[in-house]
Formats: structure tokens, sequence, C-alpha cells
């Protein structure tokens, strides 16, 4: 097909995404859809201007559009919108959506009929996120909508989404317990408790009376085959 007789929209450049490889021809035959953007009926400068004079105002005193009033003031022509879908529907599409208020209609199609209408390099491309059908360069369109249509969006896919992976943080170690000691093994653990216990002050309390002399163990009862008796009778003097 000769492309003469088309022209460039402008602004309609694009790149596949980075580090992305193409793979193949996408196929010509699936079911895809596009958004044709028009030209409002007034210049866009009209609509910031009244905007900006509307938010200039207080809260109380704002007098807000009607849809309406939006669509006569700042919409598309009627007539760019009917020569629209004459052109799509000479190329086997169908106006699956049409919207004054949004400037826009929803063109339906095999992939290969949409190209024939609005040329532009369509591919396959394979990405780490997936695979998905790229556009490279820009699109063209009828000389006739120069300065008519504004935007062309489509016929690409996006690549699934993948979600960014958040850093995790490194969770510091639990703090140790007061009383709390840790040993490789249970004959370090043995040594140390020898070790503490050695080192350890005497606890064995001291009477005031016993003050300064060396601490002795109290008395124990006598052992099982004494009784009190015999205990006495061991301990008196023994008769000549």
């Amino acid at each position: 097909m000769a492309t003469t007789r088309f022209v460039i929209l402008p602004g309609s450049q694009r790149q596949p995404l980075a580090n992305s490889r193409p793979v193949g021809h996408a196929d010509p035959s699936e079911i895809t859809n596009i958004t044709v953007r028009l030209r409002p009926v007034n210049d866009i400068a009209a609509l910031t201007a009244t905007v900006e004079k509307l938010y200039a105002r207080p809260l109380a005193k704002r007098i807000y559009l009607t849809r309406e009033e939006l669509t006569h003031r700042h919409g598309a022509r009627r007539e760019d919108l009917d020569a629209v879908e004459h052109f799509a529907q000479r190329h086997n599409l169908t106006v699956s959506h049409r919207s004054a208020a949004q400037r826009s209609l929803t063109l339906t199609g095999a992939l290969a009929d949409i190209i024939r209408a609005f040329p532009a390099k369509l591919r396959m491309f394979d990405h780490s996120t997936g695979s998905y059908r790229g556009r490279t360069g820009a699109i063209s369109i009828p000389p006739e909508f120069r300065g008519i249509i504004t935007g062309v969006f489509g016929p690409t896919s996006k690549p699934p989404t993948v979600r960014a992976l958040q850093p995790r943080l490194p969770l510091s170690p639990p703090l140790p317990s007061r009383n709390a000691t840790t040993f490789p093994n249970s004959t370090a653990r043995d040594n140390a408790s020898a070790s503490s216990n050695s080192a350890a002050p005497s606890r064995t309390a001291i009477s005031p009376r016993t003050s300064g002399k060396s601490a002795s163990r109290p008395p124990t009862s006598p052992p099982f085959p004494y009784t009190t008796a015999a205990a006495a009778s061991r301990n008196s003097p023994t008769e000549k």
C-alpha cells in the first residue's frame, strides 16, 4: 500500500519497551479496537481559560457548567464524528462507542483492517514481564483528517503488569535475655558453671558471736543407730 495517501499524525511516535525483543508479526485476524480522538469545537485554550476563571472565584460563588453546556462549548463537532464513522464503515470497522463530550470514537475490527485504515508498524515483542503487541514509529491518517484527528490510541497491547518487589529490611537479632547465656555445648556449660562457683564469694552467714572466727557448719543430729541415751552414755566419763 502506498504511504503517500496518508500523512503522519503529529506526536504519535512510539518505541517498544526497554529490553524488548521482536519475536514476529502480529496476528492480522485478531479482533481489537482503537480510540480516535477529535478536535474540540473551540480551542483548548478557551477551555483552560474557563477552568481558570471558575477556580478563581470563591467556592460559594462558583457556577459549574452542565454536561450539555460542556459538550456544546468544548465537545466534538457532529460533522467530524460523522466523517470518521463513515470512513470506519468503509474499512469494515464498527463504531462501538461514540461520545461528543469525550470527543472520541472507539472503532472495533480485525487488526488487518485497522492497519489499512491507520497504517502503523506493529510487531510482537518479548519482554521479561511477558509478550505484547507493540508499535514503532508513528501512526498515519488520511489527509482529509489532518487537523481533525488529534490522536489515535492503539492497537497495541500491554504486557502483564508485575508488581515491583519492595526490598525487605533485614531483621534485627533478638535482644539476649538478662539471665540467659548461650554455650556451644554441655562441656563448656559445665566448665563455665564450675568456674563461676569457685569465683563466687562464700554466702555462709556469720553470726555476731563468731565474728572474726572461722565459721563452721552447725551441728547435725546424731546418726540413725544412736539414740539420745546412747549418745549421753558415750559422752560420760568411763568408770574404772
